[in-house]
C-alpha cells in the first residue's frame, strides 16, 4: 500500500503554473516505469498520471502517518488518525520537504505572505517581494516577472549559486529587462500591509509591496523521524560522546604524557593505597612545581595526568556502549579483528602510562614509549593498508599502500630504533653524517620524511637541518606536484596522510561539508604563517628563550594539540582528514604550488544538482 498524505503528485501539484521541468544531467538514463521528459509542470503531470493509471497501484490518498513503531513480533507498525497498518518493511519516500521555513519575522502570517506561487498569472502589474536565493525563489521571481509584474529578489548572501545554470541565466535576463532588481546581503525584519524592512548591508530600507513569497526551503521532518526512532546523521547520542570523549581523552594522555615529564613518584610506595595516594599527588611533586623552568614538560604532565583520569572512566563507559552493539562491533570478520586490536591498543598504552610514567626517568620513559608508539604507528598503518587493498583492489591502491607503509616502517621504526646504532658504531659519534644528518641522534631519522613546516623541532639544530628543510619545501616539493599533484607526498610519504589514507579510509564520508567547513580550511594558512615566523626567529635568534619558546608553543598547540589529540581523536566522528585539510601548514603551502601543477579539481556547471557540496 502507498499512503500518500495529501494526494498523489502533490508537491508537483503545488509547482506555480507552466513551471519549467528539467530533468539533470542530460545523459543520465532514467530506469523506471514513471514517463518523464523536460517540459512544464503540467506535461509532467500527464505523464505522470497516465503511467500510474496503466498500473494496479494500492494509494490510499490524505493519510498522514504520524509515527512507525516495532513491536517485539518483529512487525512494523504505521499509525495515523486513529488507523494503524501493520507490515514487514516500510519505505520512506518522503523525501526532505516537511513544512516550509520560516523567516521568524513580525508580519510573516499577513494574508499577502505566501510560501507558494500556483498560477503567475493571478497577478499583474504589481510589486512583488520574492525571498531566497535557490531554484523556487528564482523561477518564481522570473514567472512573476514575465505576468508582467515588477520584481524585487532579496537573498541573505552576496551571490546567487545554489540555482541551475538555466535558472541564473533567465533571472539575467529579467534584470536586463528591468522587470526583477536582485538585492544581495539582505535580510527581511519586517513586513507590514503595504511595506517590507529590509536590511541590506546594515542599513534598514523599507520596500513597498503587494505580496511577498517567502522561498527559504523547508524544515526537515524531523519530529516524525524522531518519534519513529529514527537516527538521523548528525544527531548526538549519549553513546557517541562517551566514545569522543574516551578518543580524545586517550590521545591526550599519549601525547602529552609523551611529552611530559616522567617522575618516579611510586618506587617508594609502599602498597596498593600508598601507591594510589602518590599517583593523585605527582602534580604536586617537586619536578612540576617548577612550572616556570620548564613549562613546555610540566603543562604536558599535568594534561596527561588529567587525561589518564578522565579517559579510565570514558574507555569503561565506551565498552560498556560497544558490548551493548556487540553485532555491530564484534562480529566475526573484520569488525572483530578492528576493534578487538584498537581496545588492546589502548589498554597498552593506558598500562604504559600509569606504571612506566611514574616509575621511570624522562630519558628512559620517552625512550619505551616512543619506540612503542612508533611500533603501533607502523602497525596500524599496515593492517588498515592491508583491509584497503583488500576492499578496493586497484593497482594504484596497492601500490600506494605498499610504497606508503614502507617508508613508514623504515623511517619511523627500523632506522631509529634498530639501524642507527649500527650506523653509529660503524661511522663513529664524530663522523660527518652523524653529526649534520642525525644531530638529535636517532630522533632525526623523523624529520626526513616528515618536511619542514611539519617538523619544527629539527630545524637549526646543524648546518645540514638549516638548509636541507628549504630544498625539501622549496625544491623537491614543487617538482612533484608538478609533474604528479600534491597527493604524490600526502598519499604516498607523510605520515600524517598515510594514517587517513589507512586507518581513515573508512570514515572518509565523515568529513565535514558546505560553507562553514570551507572556512575552515583557512586555519592551515594561518598556522603556515606563524610557522615561518617561527623559522625566522630560529634563524635570527638561534638558541635564544625566545626562539625556544616559539618553537614549544608551536609544538604544543600544533603538533601535540592539533595534529596529534584532534588529528587522530576525531577520525571516527570527522573522518581521518580533519589535521590535512584544516590545520597542516605543509598543505597550505602545497596549495598554493598546485596552481602551478597540471591538475585541477573542477566541477561541470550543466550536471550540477545545487548540492552545495
Amino acid at each position: 500500500i502507498l499512503l500518500e498524505g495529501s494526494k498523489l503528485f502533490n508537491t508537483i501539484e503545488n509547482f506555480p503554473k507552466g513551471k519549467l521541468i528539467l530533468l539533470k544531467p542530460d545523459d543520465v538514463l532514467v530506469d523506471s516505469d514513471l514517463k518523464m521528459n523536460d517540459g512544464v509542470k503540467e506535461t509532467l503531470l500527464d505523464d505522470l498520471k497516465s503511467s500510474t493509471a496503466e498500473h494496479p497501484l494500492n494509494i490510499k490518498n490524505g493519510f498522514r502517518v504520524e509515527q512507525i513503531s516495532r513491536k517485539k513480533n518483529s512487525m512494523l507498525y504505521v499509525g495515523g488518525r486513529g488507523e494503524t497498518y501493520s507490515c514487514r518493511r516500510v519505505v520512506l519516500a518522503i523525501g526532505k520537504s516537511g513544512d516550509a521555513r520560516r523567516l521568524q519575522v513580525v508580519g510573516e502570517d499577513l494574508q499577502k505572505v505566501s510560501n507558494h506561487l500556483y498560477d503567475a498569472g493571478e497577478f499583474h502589474n504589481k510589486n512583488i517581494l520574492v525571498v531566497g536565493g535557490g531554484d523556487t525563489a528564482v523561477e518564481n521571481a522570473c514567472a512573476l516577472a514575465a505576468a508582467g509584474n515588477k520584481v524585487t529578489l532579496s537573498y541573505r548572501k552576496g551571490v546567487i549559486a545554489r540555482a541551475k545554470e538555466e535558472n541564473v541565466e533567465r533571472l539575467g535576463h529579467w534584470q536586463k529587462e528591468g522587470r526583477v532588481k536582485l538585492i544581495v546581503n539582505s535580510d527581511v525584519t519586517e513586513i507590514n500591509e503595504h511595506w517590507a524592512h529590509l536590511n541590506i548591508n546594515g542599513k534598514e530600507e523599507k520596500l513597498a509591496n503587494d505580496a511577498v513569497f517567502v522561498n527559504v526551503g523547508r524544515e526537515l521532518p524531523v519530529k516524525f523521524l524522531r518519534r519513529s526512532g529514527i537516527r538521523m546523521e548528525g544527531d548526538k547520542t549519549m553513546a557517541y560522546w562517551t566514545y569522543l570523549t574516551a578518543m580524545l581523552s586517550f590521545f591526550t594522555m599519549l601525547y602529552c604524557g609523551k611529552s611530559g615529564w616522567a617522575i618516579d613518584v611510586l618506587g617508594n610506595a609502599q602498597g596498593i593505597s600508598g601507591k594510589c595516594n602518590a599517583f593523585l599527588n605527582a602534580p604536586f611533586h617537586d619536578s612540576v612545581k617548577g612550572f616556570g623552568a620548564n613549562w613546555y614538560a610540566s603543562f604536558n604532565f599535568m594534561l596527561a595526568w588529567l587525561a589518564s583520569f578522565v579517559f579510565a572512566i570514558s574507555g569503561i563507559g565506551a565498552l560498556i556502549c560497544m558490548l551493548k552493539e556487540r553485532k555491530k562491533y564484534f562480529s566475526l570478520g573484520w569488525p572483530v579483528i578492528k576493534y578487538g586490536y584498537l581496545i588492546l591498543v589502548a589498554l597498552f598504552f593506558l598500562f604504559q602510562y600509569l606504571y612506566h610514567h611514574y616509575t621511570h626517568s624522562v630519558s628512559s620513559w620517552v625512550e619505551g614509549t616512543t619506540y612503542w608508539y612508533s611500533f603501533f604507528y607502523c602497525t596500524t598503518m599496515l593492517l588498515f593498508g592491508v583491509r584497503r587493498v583488500l576492499v578496493k583492489k586497484t593497482r594504484y591502491i596497492k601500490y600506494q599502500v605498499s610504497v606508503l607503509v614502507f617508508i613508514q616502517i623504515f623511517f619511523l621504526f627500523l632506522l631509529p630504533f634498530h639501524l642507527f646504532g649500527y650506523m653509529e658504531s660503524f661511522l663513529g659519534k664524530e663522523h660527518i653524517i652523524i653529526q649534520q644528518v642525525f644531530p638529535n641522534g636517532k630522533w632525526s631519522s623523523f624529520a626526513l620524511i616528515l618536511f619542514w613546516p611539519l617538523n619544527m623541532w629539527e630545524f637549526g639544530s646543524s648546518t645540514f637541518w638549516t638548509i636541507f628543510p628549504f630544498v625539501q619545501t622549496g625544491v623537491i616539493l614543487p617538482v612533484i606536484i608538478k609533474f604528479w599533484g600534491k597527493g604524490v607526498y600526502c598519499g604516498w610519504i607523510c605520515s600524517c596522510g598515510g594514517m587517513a589514507e589507512t586507518f581513515g579510509d573508512e570514515y572518509r564520508d565523515k568529513s565535514p561539508h558546505g560553507p562553514k567547513a570551507k572556512r575552515w580550511e583557512n586555519i592551515g594558512q594561518g598556522i603556515l604563517l606563524y610557522a615561518l615566523v617561527t623559522t625566522v626567529v630560529v634563524l635570527v635568534f638561534k638558541n635564544s628563550v625566545v626562539a625556544a619558546g616559539m618553537k614549544d608553543l608551536y609544538k604544543l598547540l600544533i603538533d601535540v594539540f592539533f595534529a596529534g589529540v584532534l588529528g587522530l581523536g576525531v577520525y571516527f566522528f570527522m573522518g581521518g582528514r580533519v589535521w590535512c585539510r584544516f590545520g597542516c601548514p605543509l598543505a597550505a603551502l602545497m596549495n598554493i604550488y598546485t596552481r602551478f601543477s597540471r591538475y585541477r579539481i573542477v566541477s561541470e556547471k550543466k550536471k550540477c544538482i545545487s548540492c552545495n557540496i
